[in-house]
């Protein structure tokens, strides 16, 4: 650099090829990163960090992002038993593969000495060359898994600390530790929490200079773990300008490799080789070991680029070597698609819903006052020139989402300003880059009227299972009274103006019902479905944990998602506080909103029905006219309606026993009589296509007539947290799969 007469300094440099150019300044022999420059590759604690500067081409580079279906690179935390510090790793997921049942094969990719798990990515761009090769057809889809290959507390949230090892030696390059942690740790937690091919014809383990040694080092010493090894610039000759003094051949791994040849041919479906043109230490002597391999007939490659020790070359290696992995699997390029066409191999299933009162209704007894939503539900009296934030907990993946509102019959037309749907974070913040803008027929603002329902246009959205999405809605104008679900067991966040995209929502008021919410659809795997959970207010939660999600029905949910991959099933809970089966209770009865609340979702293949109990108690209310009684055969009836009209639709059912109320001030042995009876032919009668005995699982063995003292919260009807759990282990997962 020269200096001018004004003191400022100054090198021009070029014309440089398209790449990414990586440079720092060098000040009294310390390197340093541009200060100017906000592009900064990131490094590990404790080493230097060097800008960067890309300089285009006139058309694409191959690392460069393309308009092609993405992958997602996701940060997991796990605790490391080896380090004993908590430490992130980084998976690269394929594109669609939330929506996808299949399994993949893994590639493990290992970082540099000096730089993080973030390197593959940030420096790399690996995520963006798996991208495009995918979609080229050049590469199987795969996951890829990004680990911390240096023992040190960087790695996670804590300060720049070493960690002590157990054995070998301290610091940064201890490969015993990083060595246990992959193959102990890393390893079987991507299997469990990933959809992978765990074999070693579908394991490859690569990665540059320092990874490179590590890939080498552990990849050939568990031939039964990986089938792939890949080293990029290192693990074999030197780093410096000059090859090793010992000929490559005689030393380890490689004179193992060569003394056995037939079994090293078995076992290693592919080694990868490669370097910088300008790496002199290193290419003869990879050059070499690759040649000695192929002339034994192990599938054996090479490759270099212009350049030294740098991503430049790295990049390269990356785009040349993927291709060759896992040659067995299909590598078809992805079906030309518009962004609102599902595939023929998806369809739509609502993965969450909720059921609403679609008609005012009087109470059964007393005056026969309008039905209100419970004052602890702070519904508001109206909304204006307000936003409303909802939380609803997805139960089925997919990688596209759209939204269905309602607005019961007595209301006025519902005129919605905005919508956006996001994955929220906690409480009402969400995660900014997935905030999605809903639009109804291309527009960004509709109008409900009385009676109806509106579903919003798809939007491009990978929708995880068990996640939490918020539904944000604007509303410009006087809505009078909200179409609601009284009891909906999450907190929905208020706060004045249009405040739909709001990363953090301030919430001026909260309600725990969801307000004209209906429904949310994902785009599935066509063997998906759904099971609608049909009931009262044990369905509905009541008596769980608020913001807990421990409703049977959840929980159900969670075990459906924790089985195989195939045959995804979403649980939707239409549950309805006071519904009765046969006549109106706190809203319309069973009969009467089946049609909404269960035929018009999506992807529905099964439904469990737990209804009965408040018709059975409602009558003995003071107050109650003589015409609310009911039978056991009238409520048999009622049953027999619902399992007529949904096998008329092909939707199979559950039915679930009647579970026991004694204690309650409307309980009579008269009740108790007709309980008994319905649960008999519930589980006697075959009616069902299969029988769920809620009953027998919370049941006082002691006192049939009543709940388990440990799952009673006090009002001797909804079950706790605890009997939630009880209820939802009663259930076979397998029968939803039929």
């Amino acid at each position: 650099m020269a200096k001018d007469a004004d003191g400022l300094w100054s090198v021009t440099i070029g014309p440089l090829p398209p790449e990414i150019w990586i440079y720092n300044f060098r000040i009294e022999g310390v390197d340093l990163p541009d200060p100017a420059n906000p592009s900064q590759m990131p490094r590990a604690a404790g080493t230097a960090s060097s800008s960067f500067v890309e300089v285009p081409g006139d058309d694409p580079a191959f690392f460069d992002a393309r308009p092609v279906p993405h992958g997602e690179v996701r940060m997991v935390l796990y605790e490391s038993a080896a380090m004993g510090v908590d430490r992130y790793l980084w998976v690269y997921t394929p594109p669609n593969y939330d929506a996808s049942t299949e399994r993949y094969p893994v590639y493990y990719l290992l970082h540099g000495n000096g730089e993080t798990q973030s390197g593959w990515v940030m420096n790399g761009r690996a995520n963006i060359i798996l991208d495009n090769l995918i979609a080229e057809g050049k590469a199987p889809p795969m996951i890829v898994v990004m680990p911390h290959g240096h023992p040190i507390q960087s790695a996670s949230v804590g300060p720049h600390v070493v960690v002590p090892p157990h054995h070998g030696d301290p610091g940064m390059l201890n490969f015993t530790l990083f060595t246990q942690d992959l193959l102990d740790q890393i390893i079987p937690l991507v299997e469990r929490r990933y959809r992978v091919l765990a074999d070693p014809a579908h394991r490859a383990i690569g990665g540059l200079s320092m990874g490179a040694f590590q890939s080498i080092e552990i990849g050939l010493a568990h031939p039964e773990r990986f089938g792939y090894v890949l080293a990029y610039s290192g693990g074999f000759g030197a780093l410096g300008p000059k090859p090793p003094a010992d000929p490559i051949e005689t030393q380890a791994p490689w004179t193992q490799l060569l003394a056995n040849a037939t079994a090293t041919k078995k076992n290693l479906q592919l080694l990868f080789l490669g370097s910088g043109q300008q790496e002199t230490g290193m290419r003869p002597s990879g050059q070499r070991i690759v040649q000695l391999l192929r002339d034994r007939g192990i599938n054996a490659r090479w490759a270099d680029y212009p350049g030294g020790h740098v991503f430049s070359v790295w990049r390269n290696l990356l785009h040349e070597s993927v291709p060759m992995l896992f040659m067995q699997q299909p590598r078809v390029a992805p079906r030309a698609q518009s962004s609102s066409t599902p595939l023929t191999t998806e369809h739509w299933v609502t993965t969450w819903a909720t059921a609403q009162q679609l008609a005012p209704t009087r109470l059964p007894f007393g005056n026969g006052e309008v039905v209100q939503p419970p004052p602890a539900a702070h519904v508001p009296a109206t909304l204006k020139e307000q936003t409303v934030r909802m939380i609803a907990h997805t139960s089925l993946g997919g990688r596209k989402v759209r939204v269905a509102l309602s607005n019961a019959l007595d209301k006025p037309p519902l005129r919605v300003g905005a919508a956006h749907v996001a994955l929220r974070v906690k409480a009402a913040a969400i995660a900014s880059a997935s905030d999605r803008t809903l639009t109804f027929g291309g527009e960004r603002a509709t109008v409900v009227p009385p009676g109806t329902m509106v579903v919003s246009d798809p939007v491009d959205l990978t929708v995880p299972a068990l996640a939490d999405l918020a539904v944000s809605l604007y509303l410009p104008q006087d809505t009078g009274a909200p179409t609601v679900h009284p009891d909906g067991m999450h907190t929905a966040y208020i706060a004045n103006g249009n405040a739909t995209g709001a990363a953090v929502l301030t919430a001026t008021a909260t309600t725990t019902a969801y307000l004209w919410l209906a429904s949310i659809d994902v785009l599935a795997p066509s063997d998906a479905g759904a099971v609608v959970a049909f009931g009262d207010s044990i369905t509905d939660g009541v008596g769980a944990t608020l913001d807990s999600d421990r409703a049977w029905a959840s929980l159900l949910a969670a075990k459906l998602s924790a089985g195989r991959g195939g045959d995804a099933r979403s649980v939707v809970n239409v549950g309805l506080s006071g519904n009765r089966l046969l006549r109106p209770g706190f809203g319309v009865s069973a009969l009467a909103r089946f049609d909404r609340d269960v035929l018009s979702h999506a992807g529905v293949r099964w439904m469990t029905v737990l209804l009965g109990i408040n018709d059975i108690t409602f009558p003995a209310v003071p107050g109650a006219a003589p015409t609310e009684a009911v039978s056991a055969d009238d409520l048999i009836w009622g049953l027999r309606q619902l399992i007529e009209r949904a096998h008329r639709h092909g939707i199979m059912v559950a039915g679930a026993t009647i579970m026991p109320v004694e204690g309650v001030n409307t309980y009579t042995d008269s009740g108790e009589a007709i309980r008994q009876a319905v649960n008999r032919w519930i589980r006697t009668s075959k009616a069902y296509d299969a029988v769920i005995d809620f009953d027998a699982a919370v049941r006082d063995p002691g006192h049939p007539g009543r709940l388990r003292v440990e799952f009673d919260p006090g009002d001797h009807v909804h079950p706790n947290d605890v009997g939630n759990a009880a209820m939802a282990a009663a259930i076979d997962a397998a029968i939803f799969r039929r």
